[in-house]
């Protein structure tokens, strides 16, 4: 498993479970050297108990395969001695590159997927030996880049998104754990990372939230592995202090998040792909930050930006959160979900074909399955730690 930061390393949390109990395979891990995440991806592996190697191992050993998240150019697959399988962490091409720097003029129109070729391609070769998408759609996207690329192009399906629905009809269960009582209302923010995120765009959110809430909602916050990794968790602990003594309950850093958004009441959210997924669970969003100029037209994001209520900053926050909650239309799920994946409850039966199938290796008697959803670590314990809901 190759891994260039904790949003990788979410994604191979969502379909691991199928493989590691198979005892003709070995599961190992390295981190991906470059990123700007990179931090992230080493926090996960120290907490992992599992085999890390290093650079110059992944390099220098053999593989029957290797596995990476959302792999960018810092990846460098074409050192890795293995067929490669490359798939999604987030929630397909749905954002603009923004320009790199240099001294030359920048693009007037800049291309949505130029990150794509660069991640795909060396040296005149696609290095993948098979490309994961979760929506036929992403086939001709990345056809129209790479047209080499459309014969190793699978389709997958969303694992992260059928756990979350698989655990829908658990979802009272994992309120319970969380802490959440009966007839409260849990509110929870999702910020991406960057100054176009909610807490870039509006870092005195939480601690009005904290102010205002009625004392019948409960508020948490689940933060990108960026933010993290980019500031410390020290710097990210203090800066959150003062919203935690007024009762707000921060994820932890290397905690799942999936069981906090199928929990969820409403959410107040961004760009990211965690407030999408919440949406594609019904969940009411309330959009904090982020707008169209910079989604990719035609993607799931910009779906959302164009249906999602938006926060007014202006305005009293407690009756916007109302009014998102009462106005929500169920209906608009389904739309959601088929933005997001054109195989819906199908990822582990097509990711353990595919796999199987690069390592020459029969699969498993058995139908496969996703593993279950876990539920939520806090920052200092707190409600969710070490309560199982299985």
């Amino acid at each position: 498993m190759l891994l260039e930061n904790r949003q990788a390393a979410n994604r191979v949390d969502d379909f691991l479970g199928m493989f590691e109990q198979d005892r003709r395979i070995q599961v190992v891990f390295a981190v991906g050297r470059g990123s700007r995440f990179e931090r992230s991806a080493e926090a996960y592996t120290r907490n992992l108990d599992g085999l890390v190697l290093t650079a110059d191992q992944v390099e220098r050993f053999e593989f029957d395969l290797a596995i990476a998240a959302n792999n960018s150019h810092n990846s460098h697959l074409e050192k890795v001695r293995a067929p490669t399988l490359v798939i999604p962490h987030g929630v397909g091409f749905s954002k603009i590159v923004k320009a790199a720097t240099g001294y030359g003029p920048p693009l007037v129109r800049p291309p949505v997927n130029d990150a794509v070729y660069s991640n795909l391609v060396r040296y005149g070769r696609v290095i993948p030996a098979a490309i994961g998408v979760s929506h036929e759609n992403h086939r001709a996207i990345l056809a129209n880049v790479v047209p080499e690329s459309l014969e190793v192009t699978h389709l997958v399906g969303d694992p992260c998104l059928d756990r979350a629905l698989m655990s829908r009809p658990e979802r009272e269960r994992y309120r319970q754990a969380i802490g959440v009582g009966d007839g409260e209302r849990l509110v929870l923010l999702s910020s991406s990372w960057g100054r176009r995120s909610l807490l870039g765009r509006h870092p005195g959110l939480l601690e009005q939230l904290m102010d205002d809430l009625p004392h019948d909602h409960v508020a948490a916050v689940n933060i990108h592995p960026g933010v993290w990794s980019a500031h410390g968790g020290r710097q990210v602990h203090a800066w959150l202090a003062g919203a935690r003594r007024r009762g707000l309950r921060v994820l932890a850093e290397n905690s799942p998040w999936l069981g906090l958004h199928v929990a969820a009441d409403v959410v107040i959210g961004d760009h990211g792909s965690t407030t999408y997924v919440s949406s594609a669970l019904g969940t009411p969003v309330l959009l904090a930050s982020g707008d169209l100029t910079y989604l990719a037209p035609g993607s799931p994001l910009e779906a959302l930006h164009r249906y999602a209520p938006v926060y007014e900053p202006t305005r009293p926050l407690v009756p916007q959160i109302e009014k998102t909650a009462e106005s929500h239309d169920p209906r608009q799920a389904s739309l959601f979900t088929s933005l997001l994946t054109s195989a819906p409850g199908r990822s582990a039966e097509l990711l353990r074909a595919l796999v199987y199938r690069l390592m020459n290796l029969s699969e498993p008697v058995g139908a496969a399955s996703l593993p279950e959803v876990a539920v939520p670590r806090f920052v200092g314990g707190g409600a969710g730690e070490g309560v199982s809901v299985a």
